[in-house]
């Protein structure tokens, strides 16, 4: 059987899978994050997961953003 070419989709049955048998319930793709997993405890724990193949520049301006250290590429610039 021939091999498949790796996506960042192809990760999430395996991570969805792994936290499942932690006790998490796992949805992908909910409000821009590849994965949000919860598990139910006492205070509920909250997993937000980014699936991504490699390390890249790119994947650490992607986190600036989201935390809001650096504008939105797409966003106008207030300066």
């Amino acid at each position: 059987m021939p091999h498949e070419p790796r996506t960042e989709t192809s990760l999430y049955g395996p991570v969805k899978r792994y936290l499942e048998t932690l006790g998490y319930m796992v949805k992908g793709e909910v409000c821009g994050c590849d994965l949000v997993a919860l598990r139910g405890d006492e205070p509920p724990i909250v997993v937000i997961g980014e699936l991504k193949l490699s390390f890249s520049l790119d994947l650490v301006l992607q986190d600036r953003f989201w935390h809001g250290e650096l504008p939105h590429p797409y966003q106008e610039s207030r300066y």
